[in-house]
């Protein structure tokens, strides 16, 4: 394996889904490798989140996307942990690979490290490409499948017209 040249800052982010799991094991992963747990503020290196990848509205992400530049590296345990759905996760993808910023995966199923171009890094690209399809394909699957039987495509309300009706009563 050849050495990787890094030309900008090289930036650590882990994730969880809620509060309760532990972050412990991926920030490890990404001290081991190199990436500063410094303290926040311009030293800061790695950014973390407790919250669910269903979107990228995440305190950590928020705070490290804006600071990626070209020549940057984004380094993650997982890529996985950059979110839920492989949809977003190409899209982001691609959005960091356009605007120069490389990806470097250090663990799971396919590690990566698009400065290294060559076998495996395509194919994890092609993998996530391809997931991504399969998903989108699965989703509009069952959206038809739930208009087709009557049924709305998404989660049922956790707010019954019954309990809006009495809150709406005592509030009133």
């Amino acid at each position: 394996m050849t050495a990787t040249v890094v030309t900008g800052i090289e930036w650590g982010y882990a994730r969880v889904s809620t509060k309760k799991q532990d972050l412990h094991r991926q920030i490890h992963a990404l001290t081991t490798y190199g990436i500063s747990d410094g303290p926040t503020g311009d030293d800061q290196r790695l950014y973390v989140d407790k919250l669910t990848g269903k979107h990228f509205n995440r305190q950590g992400w928020l705070e490290l996307r804006p600071r990626l530049r070209a020549g940057d590296v984004l380094t993650l345990p997982e890529l996985d942990r950059l979110g839920r759905t492989q949809t977003e996760m190409l899209h982001l993808f691609n959005e960091l690979t356009t605007m120069g910023v490389d990806v470097n995966v250090i663990g799971g199923p396919i590690p990566f490290d698009t400065r290294q171009p060559g076998p495996v890094t395509e194919m994890a690209k092609a993998l996530l490409l391809f997931l991504g399809q399969v998903e989108l394909i699965y989703k509009q699957e069952r959206v038809a499948s739930a208009r087709e039987s009557g049924k709305t495509a998404h989660r049922p309300r956790k707010l019954t017209p019954q309990l809006e009706e009495d809150l709406a009563g005592e509030f009133c």
